[in-house]
């Protein structure tokens, strides 16, 4: 049986006792492999109460803490968008791994854990294989181009959520390692269960972190003018700030004054389809590259309209003739109110593009949990 360890990105727990999108996916490896029983797994995860419960006899956990200085550091660190400091102390990962051998070390989406790792394993040891998983785009502070192109250069699998991403990075950096793996869902929990009745006034649904790149802003200041202008709707608003709580305080402030559009915060993951089913219609006004869209996904497999912006990975996902794409490079406010106002003057249209969108989910078998697990290590082992 192959040995591997598991780096999580160490923001969440793993197991997903506290939610998170790539906390998640985690967890469906691991849990399938407890009834495959294929791997030894090794998981490395922040500290969490709660996975104290947990018992799997296919998966050693290893809570890694931080001491009050680093916890200290990574509150400050945060509140400016950098992650140079985080949750995981490394070196105590690195002393747990140096006792084990190894065939794969997967390091999911923390450029900085697997920099670190890699050049104290690999002057210990050359057999062992890293794959790096990434889920978001990179560019920036935390997931800087220089560190993408060291992972290119020294990871034996790169792991990319999309197409888009993988095509990024072989437009960038010389390298021919990099495989495409969609996220999935458990199509069972979102497939609509009837027909969708629209509602009488028209329900439209956020999902996400409230922050600058996910553009809240654009949404909610069209969705204010199409209120004030005299048309009958509902915004419900799913997520909080994570770092820019500034920017939530502003929308917050603005949206306060009217009744049809509601902050419901944060919610469990078992909860999310029961939110998107009592909705009309999906927004995702992403001004950043998305790298794949999990939010559109679960919207098109509750049989759900969605507006989107032509944003990275999405694209890939998205029916022509169940899902509005906007531009975000210019008037997105406008172009988010525009096709909001439509919506509502034509409402008869929403059900037969959710249905077209519902349609193209469950013909493919990419996107369901069903397959996530044998096609995840077909990539690792091939």
């Amino acid at each position: 049986m192959k040995r591997i360890a598991i780096l999580t990105p160490g923001f969440l727990p793993v197991p997903s006792v506290k939610g998170g999108a790539i906390e998640e996916i985690i967890t469906k490896v691991i849990n399938k492999n407890e009834v495959e029983s294929k791997y030894k797994i090794d998981l490395f995860t922040k500290v969490d109460s709660d996975i104290d419960k947990i018992k799997l006899k296919n998966t050693q956990i290893y809570q890694i803490d931080k001491n009050a200085i680093s916890g200290f550091i990574d509150k400050c660190i945060n509140k400016i968008h950098l992650t140079r400091f985080h949750d995981f102390k490394f070196n105590k990962i690195y002393n747990i791994l140096k006792r084990s051998n190894y065939d794969y070390i997967i390091v999911e989406n923390n450029f900085f854990m697997y920099e670190y790792i890699y050049k104290k394993i690999s002057k210990k040891t050359k057999n062992i294989k890293f794959i790096f998983h990434l889920h978001n785009d990179f560019g920036n502070a935390g997931k800087s181009n220089e560190l993408m192109e060291y992972i290119t250069k020294t990871a034996y699998k790169i792991i990319t959520v999309s197409d888009f991403l993988k095509k990024r990075i072989e437009k960038m950096f010389i390298c021919d390692n990099v495989e495409v793996l969609y996220n999935t869902i458990d199509m069972k929990k979102f497939y609509p269960s009837g027909e969708h009745k629209v509602n009488k006034t028209l329900k439209f649904l956020y999902c996400g972190r409230i922050d600058e790149e996910k553009g809240l802003k654009f949404l909610t200041d069209a969705f204010v003018e199409v209120l004030d202008e005299g048309y009958e709707a509902e915004l419900d608003i799913i997520g909080r700030a994570y770092f820019d709580f500034e920017y939530e305080r502003k929308i917050l402030e603005k949206i306060s004054k009217y009744n049809n559009i509601e902050l419901i915060g944060r919610i469990l993951n078992k909860d999310v389809p029961n939110y998107i089913r009592k909705a009309d219609v999906v927004v995702i006004p992403t001004i950043s590259e998305e790298a794949f869209g999990m939010t559109l996904l679960e919207a098109m497999a509750c049989g759900k309209c969605a507006i989107i912006t032509n944003s990275g990975g999405m694209l890939e996902l998205a029916d022509s003739e169940g899902t509005i794409v906007v531009k975000k490079e210019e008037n997105l406010k406008e172009n988010l109110k525009g096709e909001i106002i439509n919506l509502i003057k034509k409402p008869d249209s929403i059900v037969e593009m959710g249905r077209n969108n519902c349609k193209k989910i469950i013909q493919s078998n990419k996107f369901d949990d069903e397959n996530y697990f044998d096609n995840f290590f077909k990539i690792v082992d091939k």
